[in-house]
């Protein structure tokens, strides 16, 4: 069974120059598709195989567990300042009060998972997927954009998106809340915010600092 994700960023701003083809309609979020493969079709089994049910209850506990293990606070955080520093970027803090946002969104969210956006103050990624998608995989799916982002240019580039990795590794985001929900109708969906908003017109995600030359001075006495 092909598990399907999808992931849309929002940007408070353009980045770069507003003529910027590839982000003409910075406000009008698009969805990027990436599928992975995963089997999560589950089967009961019932009458005499009692015992059967009883051990997948267990694994089904076992893997609840697992589950919420896998997207604490701190698998956000890793995900995204394994990303940052890459770049050479600081890393995030847990922020309880963007946190506290998130969970509030992606709880009104869960009823029909749509990837449609807050509308807050703060810089959001959400992503949706069909299975079981965990917070390192969101912020993967997120991070995969880097390819696209051309730094001299400052923009995207393949007519591809890559406002959602520029929101992730953005300089002085360094307030980071997410949330994650089980869709009633099925699926996953995960909404990560940042404070202060990144994507802001004219400026760069990060400065790459060119090393200094060293010069060696030899005295002959």
């Amino acid at each position: 069974m092909v598990k399907k994700s999808q992931v849309l960023g929002r940007s408070r701003s353009r980045l770069g120059e507003l003529e910027n083809e590839n982000l003409k309609s910075w406000a009008k979020c698009t969805t990027l598709n990436l599928f992975f493969y995963q089997d999560h079709t589950c089967n009961l089994v019932m009458g005499s195989y009692r015992l059967v049910l009883a051990l997948l209850c267990l694994i089904g506990l076992a893997f609840f567990h697992v589950s919420q293990a896998q997207n604490s606070p701190e698998d956000y955080l890793k995900a995204h300042n394994d990303a940052r520093a890459e770049v050479g970027v600081g890393s995030m803090t847990w922020d309880d009060t963007v946190a506290a946002y998130a969970r509030i969104y992606a709880n009104e969210r869960a009823r029909d998972c749509k990837l449609v956006h807050s509308g807050g103050t703060y810089g959001e990624n959400i992503a949706w997927s069909s299975g079981n998608m965990s917070a390192t995989e969101a912020v993967q799916l997120w991070a995969s954009e880097k390819p696209y982002y051309d730094y001299n240019s400052n923009s995207c580039i393949g007519g591809q998106q890559c406002q959602h990795y520029t929101q992730l590794v953005w300089h002085n985001s360094v307030g980071l809340g997410c949330a994650r929900v089980q869709c009633n109708a099925g699926g996953t969906f995960i909404t990560c915010n940042y404070n202060p908003p990144g994507n802001c017109v004219g400026q760069r995600p990060f400065l790459i600092r060119e090393a200094s030359a060293c010069f060696h001075v030899k005295l002959y006495m």
